[in-house]
């Protein structure tokens, strides 16, 4: 293909090229319709594949539109231009984890902090049955130096064929990958989610010792040593490097994938709990010894050379091995398997991320519904993260603003563009991400951007429709928004909805401001009621949809207390018994409690049991029992959330 910059394909004006691989050139591009900066990965297979590839490419590409995670980079659209299929994509300008390494090592904190984010976002594509097979830190791009994306699903292979009997877009030949990174039964054309486990274990290996596990002068010769010899020992490189993550890269990085972590899952949540530094890593690994060594297996080996389990495994090893080598180098000899590697064994940076997922507004149900295959408890994280607030300066004439503070409210960083009227953040419950409400043009969509501000993208929008005010549930599987036609005032009931692995359904429910309870049984909402809007708490496991505030003043904006028997609100109008003011009430109903008296509104209850609110002049913070009141912030600011 030649040369695209200066041409346009579609709305998208093609300005400069940005990397090229083997198989594909990426070139940054401006959507002339949205006015904003986009990569465009167009995929360059040979002739004699190319109406087969089209055909695989048209078919797998709505599979890639599963995938949503704020470590993956969103994919906006698929196309065809001049018989090369492309992807357009977010432009994410801080670079790739190759460049931010620069050929040394990371501190292993940092190291860890990074691989965990790329952890769960393969563990979210590995749910929607698509492995990524060329994990590398070209394929890895940075928002900023502690966000990283992952990128290049170009040639994800899917784990299962959902009954379907066509082969998949990557089943052109044994051993997709780049060597440095490959796990060894890649080098036989096999490979699972445990290979993905083998390259990101390759990859963290790499950050914290500034070196690949295994060097030499060919790939082939690369594979030959992942098969033959033991894995270098990472405290050789990095003195005083904690036993407990030396046994975690030698579990990951055991030449047998049943001796790796079992999924994607479990190797970030050993991560995490390296961070953390809890003592329960024990369940998953356990810590090397002085006295203790690994083979390839991850087989523990004592002092005297004896091993702790039967050899079998290894003379398996030798056979896998010997048809490796038989294998690659045909395919190697024929030159259809390895790109010509760069010096650092990486091909150049590619950027080919996964999908934005575009909802079709299905039909709401007449009464709430949990569907079968959804658990409404959920188990609670832990959320080692700094206290932050996310908050918003600004009205909607002016084009609202996203801002965020630490927890007194100073270092006040701007998140969102003012090209945009961006409103009522909310915090994923790992702290690395914000959902809000966005109207770039003419729809308020629910979008999705980095804890930094970085790589906005649209979560959730339909055509004809209002999607605002989104709400994460506390294990991060479900968001929880409210939907309205467009022309009907928004000061009335919207369809409330719950947004989960790519879909959304109706509850049935109908109100605004919803939020889930801490352990996801129970949503409150507002419901707009004879004239007033009132608090209501439905229960998943009941069906039981109880009001919990009555009388003539308008109750609005529910925030759970952290143990999830409380509920904060504050009353708007005054026009009834109670004063307007914050108040609280049980989950249960009651009697309502007045925390503070004042034009006060939009609570959010944070797990220290500090409620926030905004004032006329910017944010304050109280004890639900009326100590300890403090004011945060003079800017104006408004609809305040708490990271934890």
């Amino acid at each position: 293909m030649d040369s695209l910059i200066g041409k346009n394909t579609g709305r998208y004006k093609i300005h400069s090229q940005l990397g090229k691989g083997g198989m594909a050139v990426v070139y940054e591009a401006l959507d002339t319709t949205l006015d904003r900066r986009v990569a465009i990965k167009f995929i360059q297979p040979g002739k004699e594949q190319l109406n087969t590839f089209l055909a695989r490419f048209k078919r797998e590409s709505k599979l890639l539109a599963k995938l949503s995670h704020p470590n993956i980079v969103k994919i906006f659209e698929t196309g065809e231009f001049e018989g090369s299929p492309y992807l357009v994509m977010d432009y994410i300008q801080g670079g790739t984890l190759k460049d931010m390494m620069k050929g040394k090592p990371l501190s292993w904190q940092k190291s860890v902090q990074i691989t965990m984010q790329v952890a769960r976002a393969l563990e979210a594509a590995h749910k929607e049955g698509i492995l990524h097979r060329d994990i590398k830190p070209s394929n890895i791009l940075m928002a900023n130096d502690r966000d990283p994306m992952l990128s290049d699903f170009g040639i994800a292979k899917l784990l299962e064929d959902s009954g379907e009997t066509t082969t998949s877009l990557t089943d052109t030949g044994a051993g997709i990958g780049t060597p440095d990174y490959m796990a060894p039964e890649q080098g036989v054309g096999k490979a699972d989610e445990r290979s993905d486990i083998y390259a990101l274990g390759v990859v963290l290996y790499q950050l914290i010792t500034g070196r690949l596990p295994y060097q030499a002068d060919t790939p082939l010769a690369v594979m030959l040593k992942k098969s033959t010899e033991p894995l270098p020992r990472p405290s050789t490189y990095v003195k005083g490097l904690p036993g407990q993550l030396e046994s975690v890269l030698i579990k990951a990085l055991a030449r047998n994938p049943a001796e790796r972590f079992k999924s994607m899952s479990e190797f970030g949540r050993a991560l995490e709990v390296l961070i953390g530094g809890s003592d329960t890593l024990k369940t998953f690994v356990e810590p090397v010894t002085s006295d203790t060594t690994f083979d390839q297996y991850g087989t523990k080996t004592v002092t005297d050379g004896k091993k702790l389990i039967s050899i079998f495994p290894f003379a398996v090893g030798i056979g896998v091995l010997i048809l490796c080598v038989g294998i690659l180098g045909l395919a190697f000899a024929a030159g259809r398997i390895f790109t010509t590697p760069t010096p650092q064994g990486e091909n150049p940076t590619d950027s080919a991320p996964p999908p934005q997922v575009q909802e079709d507004a299905p039909e709401a149900s007449p009464v709430p519904v949990q569907s079968s295959d959804e658990e409404p408890a959920s188990t609670i994280p832990e959320r080692n993260f700094p206290i932050q607030i996310a908050y918003v300066i600004g009205t909607s004439e002016e084009n609202a603003s996203i801002y965020v503070a630490d927890s007194n409210g100073g270092s006040r960083d701007l998140l969102t563009s003012s090209d945009c009227d961006s409103s009522v953040p909310h915090w994923s419950p790992d702290g690395t991400s914000i959902v809000f409400q966005s109207d770039c043009g003419g729809t308020y969509d629910i979008w999705q951007m980095s804890a930094s501000g970085n790589s906005p993208f649209m979560l959730i929008g339909s055509q004809g429709y209002d999607d605002r005010e989104a709400h994460y549930a506390l294990s991060g599987e479900r968001i929880v928004y409210v939907r309205h036609e467009l022309g009907v005032s928004y000061n009335t009931n919207g369809d409330i909805r719950i947004y989960s692995n790519g879909s959304d359904r109706s509850t049935g429910l109908s109100g605004r401001g919803p939020v889930f309870s801490p352990d996801g049984s129970k949503l409150a909402y507002m419901h707009l009621d004879g004239g007033t809007w009132q608090i209501f708490v439905y229960d998943f496991d009941s069906g039981e949809n109880s009001q919990i505030t009555f009388g003539g003043d308008d109750c609005r904006w529910p925030a759970w207390s952290p143990d999830g028997q409380e509920i904060a609100y504050n009353s708007a109008t005054g026009q009834g018994t109670n004063p307007t003011g914050i108040w609280t009430v049980s989950a249960d109903g009651g009697e309502p409690q007045l925390v503070i008296e004042g034009s006060y509104g939009r609570p959010s209850w944070s797990e220290s049991n500090l409620i926030l609110f905004n004032g006329s002049d910017g944010l304050w913070v109280i004890r639900p029992n009326g100590g300890g009141l403090e004011q945060l912030t003079s800017d104006y600011g408004w609809a305040g959330s708490w990271s934890r």
